[in-house]
């Protein structure tokens, strides 16, 4: 499946379901998972599929990917947390979802040490204004 395709018909569709039910914590998270792999998506077609490209070849092309779009990787980076419950650092702890409540969307917040705050919400919303302005995933 091409990263348009994937975007459009998995990754978008999982965001607007949870537009729909903004209050439906498993289609946030859906919406996470799927987007945070377009940037994987978009690294193995900026390599043309190439049957020889390595995992570690792909895991570069995304970085830089993330580089390019700097809220992919602030999604990867809260993808990570929710996935792992806590997210590591350099050995240190940096954020944690230990305090979510699924039926309790004020709660769905990641916090770092530092004591930075990240909203879910607001960082789906970004991420994915960020999608409509990268040329590959949209038409014309």
């Amino acid at each position: 499946m091409k990263v348009k395709e994937f975007y459009q018909q998995v990754a978008l569709k999982h965001y607007q379901d949870w537009q729909a039910d903004p209050t439906a914590y498993h289609k946030l998270w859906s919406a996470f998972a799927s987007g945070n792999t377009i940037a994987e998506h978009l690294g193995l077609e900026r390599l043309n599929y190439g049957s020889s490209v390595t995992r570690t070849g792909l895991a570069n092309e995304a970085r830089k990917v993330r580089q390019e779009y700097p809220d992919l990787q602030s999604l990867n980076d809260r993808t990570i947390a929710l996935k792992h419950v806590r997210s590591y650092a350099a050995g240190q702890l940096t954020e944690t979802s230990t305090g979510i409540v699924e039926s309790d969307p004020s709660t769905w917040q990641l916090k770092e040490t530092s004591g930075t705050t990240h909203d879910l919400r607001d960082v789906l919303d970004g991420v994915f204004a960020t999608f409509r302005t990268i040329p590959e995933l949209n038409d014309g």
